[in-house]
C-alpha cells in the first residue's frame, strides 16, 4: 500500500459548522489563515489555481480551496492512502491558545486546521484519506485530547515546533510523547527550516532537544514512533553541510539505529531543498529509515530533476495531481518501493486501526 504520510489542508476563514466530536475543540474556528499568511500568497496565482474571482466572498473561496485540495488528493491514482494533517494553534508557555496572528514575527497562530475539520474531511472520503491529528502538548488536558483523537481513528499526530511554539524538552512535551508511545501513536514532527509559515523562535528548528527527550524515554522503556519531517533539512542551503540534518542522520544510523525513528521526504522536490533529496537518494543505508510524504500543497518541480528522470520526465511533469506527481518523481528517481509503503507497514505493526 502506497501512503503519502504528509499532506496539508486549510481554509481561509471557516467557522465551526456544527458541534465538534472532540471535547477539547470548542472555539469558533474550524480553520483559518492569518492575515500575514494570506498576504504571502500571490493573489492572481491563487485565484487562477482556485478558479475564483477576487470579488468572491470568503465562503466561496473556502469552498474552492477544498475542491482544489480534494481534486489533488483523490486524483492521485497510484497513491492508495493520503494522511491529511490537522494543525493546532500556537500556544503560550502558560498553555493559552492564541488566535490569528496580525504581525509576522509576533506570537500568534498563522495556520489553524482543527481536528474537527480534518476528521470530517476524512469521514467523507474514508477509502482514500486518513486522519492526521494535531494536539499542542501545552494545551490543558493534552493527553486526554490525544486519547480522543486516537479513539477517533487518527493515524499520527503532527507538530511543527517553529510555528506552534513547542519545546520537546518541556515536561508537558515529554509526557505527551511518552503517552504517544504507550498508545502506539506515531508522531510527525518538523525540524529544520520553514518557509511556508512565519516563525517566531528559530531555536525551535533544532532537533537536539527532541533527540535528548527520546534518550530519556528509551531509558524508561518507551520510545514513540517518530518521523522527522523534511529530514530536518534547512530551508535554503544550496551548498555545504547542515548540523540539524547531520544530527538526525547520525542518530538514525547510530544510537537509534534499531528504534522507530524515521525521516520523511516531504517538500524535498523543490528549488530550495532539491539537493537534499538527491543526497538522501545517494545514501542507501538511510533508505530503511525513510517515509514517503509530499508536503502538498507545496508543489513538486520535475524540471529540477529532468536529467535524472530521463524518459520518465514527460509523464511525471504531466501528472495533473501534485500528489501523484511527487510520488512518480521519487519513484522514477530510484527510491525503493519500501519507502512508499513503509508508513502503512508501521501502522500495521503498531496495530493502529486505519478504517
Amino acid at each position: 500500500m502506497v501512503v503519502d504520510a504528509h499532506v496539508h489542508v486549510g481554509q481561509a476563514c471557516r467557522l465551526m459548522q456544527s458541534a465538534s466530536p472532540f471535547s477539547f475543540e470548542d472555539g469558533p474556528w474550524e480553520a483559518f489563515f492569518s492575515p500575514p499568511l494570506l498576504r504571502r500568497f500571490p493573489q492572481p496565482v491563487m485565484h487562477y489555481l482556485l478558479g475564483t474571482d477576487p470579488h468572491d466572498d470568503i465562503t466561496a473561496i473556502d469552498a474552492a480551496i477544498e475542491r482544489f485540495l480534494l481534486n489533488h488528493m483523490l486524483g492521485a491514482s497510484s497513491v492508495d492512502r493520503v494522511v491529511v494533517l490537522a494543525f493546532d494553534a500556537y500556544h503560550t508557555a502558560a498553555g493559552s491558545a492564541l488566535g490569528p496572528a496580525r504581525v509576522t514575527g509576533a506570537p500568534g497562530t498563522h495556520l489553524y486546521v482543527s481536528n474537527t475539520y480534518v476528521h470530517d474531511l476524512c469521514r467523507r472520503h474514508p477509502a482514500r484519506l486518513w486522519f492526521g491529528a494535531s494536539i499542542h502538548p501545552y494545551r490543558p488536558r493534552a493527553i486526554e485530547a490525544l486519547d480522543e483523537v486516537a479513539q477517533s481513528g487518527a493515524v499520527l499526530v503532527k507538530w511543527l515546533p517553529l510555528a506552534q511554539h513547542i519545546d520537546a524538552a518541556d515536561p508537558r512535551s515529554v509526557a505527551f510523547l511518552e503517552h504517544a508511545a504507550r498508545i502506539a501513536m506515531p508522531m510527525l514532527i518538523h525540524y529544520g527550516g520553514e518557509v511556508a509559515l512565519p516563525t517566531a523562535n528559530a531555536n525551535l528548528a533544532n532537533p537536539g532537544p527532541l533527540l535528548e527527550t527520546l534518550r530519556r524515554l528509551r531509558s524508561r522503556g518507551v520510545f514513540p514512533t517518530t518521523i522527522i519531517a523534511h529530514a530536518a533539512t534547512p530551508s535554503f542551503r544550496p551548498f555545504g553541510r547542515d548540523r540539524y540534518f547531520e544530527a538526525l542522520v547520525a542518530a538514525m544510523l547510530g544510537e537509534f539505529h534499531d528504534e522507530p525513528l524515521y525521516a520523511d521526504l516531504a517538500g524535498l522536490a523543490t528549488l530550495n531543498r532539491a539537493r537534499w533529496l538527491r543526497m538522501l537518494l545517494g545514501r542507501p543505508e538511510l533508505h530503511r529509515k525513510l517515509i514517503h510524504g509530499s508536503d502538498f500543497p507545496v508543489p513538486t518541480f520535475p524540471l529540477l530533476f529532468r536529467r535524472a528522470l530521463g524518459t520518465a520526465f514527460g509523464m511525471v511533469a504531466r501528472c495533473p495531481s501534485w500528489i501523484e506527481r511527487d510520488y512518480q518523481l521519487k519513484r522514477h528517481l530510484g527510491f525503493p518501493s519500501h519507502v512508499f509503503t513503509r508508513f502503512g507497514e508501521i501502522l500495521a505493526r503498531l496495530g493502529r486501526p486505519t478504517s
